[in-house]
């Protein structure tokens, strides 16, 4: 099993991100991107775009999985979100987290969110409290 795969499978416990239904794109130490779909039928809006916190939720899971890349488990202590355009219904959004901060007690990171043409969608930064470490790498053989 590949890096991404164990990252995926790691994840895979949470509910909500089975729910997601997210696709492990990128990953490497500090590092990760991912891509999902906005479905219209779950996260449109009264304006017809796609409700911000289907973002911020993404935010939340993006970080903590850049966090995963580097053998932190963690929970979050701060969240922040811009939104920068409207998310299309049934469209697919890109997303990229890296750790900037990776201390033995929190842990820093940002996420940027992209439409398919590449536009710039959201920003966010969040703060993460680590409440254990996990034990694969980059490095690991199975």
């Amino acid at each position: 099993m590949d890096f991404k795969e164990k990252l995926h499978e790691r994840m895979m416990v949470n509910p909500y991100d089975r729910y997601m239904n997210y696709r492990i794109c990128e990953a490497e130490h500090g590092r990760i991107v991912m891509e999902t779909v906005a479905e219209r039928r779950i996260f449109e809006n009264s304006k017809q775009s796609i409700h911000g916190g289907f973002l911020f939720g993404m935010a939340d899971v993006y970080m903590g999985a850049a966090c995963l890349t580097v053998g932190r488990s963690v929970t979050t202590m701060n969240l922040n979100l811009s939104y920068f355009r409207p998310t299309q219904p049934d469209s697919t959004v890109r997303g990229e987290a890296r750790v900037i901060h990776a201390g033995r007690r929190t842990v820093a990171a940002e996420c940027d969110f992209y439409d398919a043409e590449g536009k710039l969608l959201a920003h966010g930064i969040g703060t993460y409290f680590v409440v254990g470490t996990v034990a694969f790498t980059e490095d690991d053989d199975d």
